[in-house]
């Protein structure tokens, strides 16, 4: 990576240190149908999940269930009644087909998920960004077609995440490698149909990364848009967004410092943006006579965080390791992200990271109660993506190799047991994981609670993730740092070799002042050329 954020190969040693690199080994884009393919792919795993969810997956099924009927009944009072008032779409039961049991009482707002406004209308307490988005395709196919477009939306996430991890490693096959053990495992798979403003979320979020990165693909222009998008929409998905968007916008100020744009560009997306803000700081008031203070994750407290940092991670109900093992190895490429790309350009996403991650956590319902595991966890999954792909591309080798396609095939089992059995997604806060316990009476083995749990959590469950701790460092060591690994660049991953090192002349010496000897294409033209070397006589 060069300071200009453009992928190079590495630079043989006689180039000039003030040279940018860029012009010796231009990244070539990855080229449209590349991303189609990429596309189509994704599309098609995340629609064959759901289809063979909804075929042949053992009942009850919870198709529609959690917050998800609740977002699509605001949806339908905008197609049905062209307002904002809920409460005859309850009374109603307009949900009945996409939600064909009871959904709350009318007489109770809060088994609704509504507060009463000023005028006595019924509003939802759930943001305005996902049901707008979701509306015209309900308007012409119904939920059945909403659906449809949120697997899209999903499907151009996994794209975005692939150009991501290329623009962060420069190669297209630890891309594909990243997007093989990510997009196709829990959580991003799962909620690739779910009715939750989480998959927008990250797409944005993704989008905003890839803009802060100075990716050499994008112009400034496309930067400023990501940017500028990034903090109008996230606040119309979730109000615990914003913490996210408050970080892309301190990032984006100070990369506009330093970049300048144009003032046309700076001029209309800081207009967007506050048009976006006052939009729906009005449609609040109109609502609820104000910002509604809405607290739906219990308290917050210091005291939350150490249960809510490992539970994140690592709680055998809801933690992001137990149902997605090929993320393990995003807590080695976390670490080694600032030696890959560079503090200044590692900021962002360590800033967004430990905003969101450590607000999330410090709330005492910071497992998102009745849905998939890693909820919490999917708008800022980008970054988790981005760390798997630093940890492929910085210790490639045999033992790395190894390790990924374990944990990739024990995610993909996983896959396969939640959607044979798709209630095992779903548990209820209680500290008893349902998948550990249906595998338990499966083989006949009590292994329910071979993992920890934070959500109900005693002595036991911190020194379990204290010798987890140990064993990640061992593996580290053992399978990365050791003989087995293979730390060379010499080969990409898309089996382009490392450009040859010319031969040493006379008076070189490595690592010193380097005299201009021949021209170097594309550097040395642009140099002064060098003084003649003048020899003494002889006597």
């Amino acid at each position: 990576m060069t300071a200009d954020g453009d992928v190079a190969h590495p630079a043989p040693a006689f180039a000039p240190a003030t040279t940018s690199l860029a012009a010796l080994s231009p990244v070539r884009g990855p080229g449209w149908v590349r991303l189609t393919v990429i596309w189509l792919i994704t599309l098609a795993l995340q629609a064959g999940t759901y289809h063979a969810t909804t075929a042949w997956g053992e009942r009850p099924l919870y198709r529609i269930t959690g917050d998800e009927p609740h977002y699509y009944t605001i949806a339908t009072s905008l197609i049905r009644d062209g307002d904002l008032d809920i409460l005859n779409n309850y009374r109603d039961k307009h949900y009945l087909p996409y939600y064909p049991w009871h959904l709350g009482d009318p007489r109770d707002p809060e088994d609704m998920h509504a507060l009463y406004g000023p005028t006595g209308t019924l509003h939802s307490k759930h943001s305005l960004g996902l049901p707008l988005l979701i509306v015209p395709a309900m308007w012409f196919g119904g939920f059945e077609l909403a659906i449809g477009l949120l697997l899209c939306i999903s499907a151009l996430l996994a794209v975005q995440l692939w150009l991501l991890a290329r623009e962060l490693t420069g190669s297209g096959g630890v891309a594909t490698a990243s997007w093989l053990l990510t997009a196709t495992t829990s959580p991003l798979l799962f909620y690739a149909d779910q009715a939750y403003p989480e998959v927008p979320g990250a797409l944005l979020v993704t989008i905003a990364l890839r803009a802060l990165l100075a990716s050499a693909t994008l112009s400034d222009t496309s930067r400023l848009a990501g940017v500028g998008a990034a903090i109008a929409l996230l606040p119309w998905l979730h109000l615990r967004y914003i913490p996210i968007a408050a970080v892309i916008a301190c990032w984006g100020v100070a990369w506009w410092w330093r970049a300048r744009p144009g003032p046309a560009p700076t001029a209309v997306t800081v207009g967007l943006i506050g048009i976006s803000g006052l939009a729906l700081l009005g449609i609040d008031w109109y609502q609820f006579g104000g910002i509604p203070v809405v607290n739906d994750y219990g308290s917050i407290a210091l005291k939350n965080l150490p249960a809510g940092v490992l539970g994140l991670l690592l709680d055998r109900q809801y933690g992001l390791v137990p149902y997605g093992p090929p993320y393990l190895l995003a807590l080695y490429g976390v670490v080694a992200l600032p030696a890959t790309v560079g503090w200044w350009r590692a900021g962002p996403a360590f800033t967004i990271l430990a905003t969101y991650f450590l607000f999330i956590a410090s709330f005492s319902f910071w497992f998102g109660a009745f849905s998939p595991p890693s909820r919490m966890l999917v708008p800022v999954m980008p970054i988790f993506v981005a760390a798997v792909a630093v940890a492929l591309h910085r210790w490639r080798g045999l033992g790395t190799t190894i390790l990924a396609a374990v944990l990739g095939a024990i995610g993909w089992a996983i896959v396969a047991q939640l959607v044979a059995v798709p209630r095992l997604r779903y548990n209820y806060w209680d500290g008893k994981s349902v998948l550990l316990t249906y595998l338990s009476n499966a083989w006949g083995t009590d292994i329910s609670e071979v993992l920890p749990t934070f959500v109900v959590p005693d002595p036991g469950a911190y020194l379990w993730a204290a010798g987890f701790a140990l064993a990640a460092v061992a593996i580290w060591w053992i399978v990365v740092r050791g003989p087995v690994a293979h730390t060379s660049r010499a080969l990409d991953l898309e089996g382009e070799p490392e450009p040859p090192r010319p031969p040493a002349y006379a008076g070189h010496v490595e690592g010193g002042p380097i005299p201009s000897q021949a021209p170097l294409a594309g550097v040395d033209s642009a140099l002064p050329p060098a003084p003649p070397v003048r020899r003494r006589r002889r006597a």
